[in-house]
């Protein structure tokens, strides 16, 4: 299936496992983006799980899903993206699950890598590692006038910043 699918009734529950590499500079934040295939009043739960193969994973065999939940997504709107700050758990490089889990009946579908694979839409599920970058200036003038610009990167959350997008 080219989505993943998340319900209370009939039970379906959606997993994600990402191959994390941070890389020296500090990070900042990491993002789990997922985009919303269906809209929904009560969105599913997240939490860690245990990473997983996916050749050998069915409803009989599936992660072990792990501690309270990292966030609870509430009303989804369709055709969007939903950011799930997942920080505070991906703190090292390696292998990082994740379980959606329904909270409800309300039943919706995320857009998976497979529709991505198969040209439906470009929206696979994404974790992404926003990283600080050093301040650094450069030197731009005009001669003979001797004008001077200064230009300074901010290390704001806004301002530019690496992204790294693990498949």
């Amino acid at each position: 299936e080219a989505s993943l699918r998340v319900d209370g009734s009939p039970r379906a529950e959606g997993f994600l496992d990402f191959d994390v590499q941070l890389g020296t500079q500090p990070v900042r934040r990491v993002l789990l983006r997922l985009y919303a295939l269906d809209a929904s009043a009560n969105g599913p739960q997240l939490f860690s799980a245990q990473p997983f193969d996916e050749a050998t994973t069915d409803w009989a065999h599936r992660p072990v899903v792990s501690g309270s939940a990292l966030a609870n997504l509430g009303a989804v709107t369709r055709d969007s993206w939903v950011e799930i700050d997942v920080t505070d758990v991906v703190t090292t490089s390696g292998r990082h699950a994740f379980a959606l889990v329904p909270d409800s009946a309300d039943g919706l579908r995320f857009a998976s890598s497979e529709a991505r694979e198969r040209g439906i839409i470009d929206a696979a599920p994404q974790l992404v590692v926003v990283t600080d970058t050093a301040p650094r200036c450069s030197y731009r003038g005009t001669k003979p006038s001797g004008t001077t610009a200064w230009v300074k990167q901010s290390t704001a959350v806004e301002a530019e910043r690496s992204q790294h997008t693990a498949p």
